[in-house]
């Protein structure tokens, strides 16, 4: 497969930005902050399931048993600037991927999380913008 390279670095950040996420996924989902979070994640894990037949990868559990350790964010305004750094990698990855079936399938799921994302900033203080 062309750009499996790409797809690997897809998957890999993927899933370490989603490991690093867990401790601000709350269950409660009381305030609309916490409410976008958990899409935001929903959205990530939905698109990690969506890319493991491109790759033998297997995403670890989220009980965290990684041979890395993942730094989880430290607040809600951590985990978004590192949404926006997320997205700005995916784009890039997206350009330099060659087959249009998979650059439009990723695509879609690159929009989602930028939807998401800026749903989160709604609810941030603007100081943290």
């Amino acid at each position: 497969m062309n750009n499996h390279q790409e797809i690997t670095d897809i998957i890999e950040k993927l899933n370490h930005h989603y490991m690093a996420s867990i401790n601000l996924a709350n269950n409660n989902l009381h305030s609309s902050l916490d409410r976008s979070v958990n899409r935001f994640r929903q959205v990530e894990k939905s698109m990690l399931d969506k890319l493991a037949p491109f790759e033998s990868y297997r995403r670890e559990t989220d009980t965290g048993q990684s041979g890395n350790r993942v730094t989880p964010f430290a607040s809600h305004e951590v985990m978004y600037q590192a949404n926006l750094s997320l997205v700005t990698f995916l784009k890039h990855k997206l350009a330099a991927i060659e087959n249009d079936d998979i650059r439009s399938f990723l695509s879609y799921w690159v929009a989602a999380l930028q939807m998401e994302n800026d749903e989160m900033a709604k609810y941030l203080p603007v100081s943290s913008l």
